[in-house]
């Protein structure tokens, strides 16, 4: 739907209008994709996390 995550969307794209770099691109969990959100978000912290 057109609001999935509109919230971190809005300020991932908030941030890089002011110039923000980001660390990561903009990470989204669609529950239908991924039933264990946790997993999802660990591995992609395991990915990302020496950016931080």
């Amino acid at each position: 739907y057109d609001t999935f995550c509109a919230a971190g969307k809005h300020a991932y794209h908030l941030l890089a209008d002011i110039g923000a770099k980001p660390l990561a691109n903009c990470f989204t969990i669609d529950i239908q994709e991924h039933p264990v959100p946790e997993d999802a978000a660990e591995a992609w912290l395991k990915r990302v996390i020496n950016r931080f």
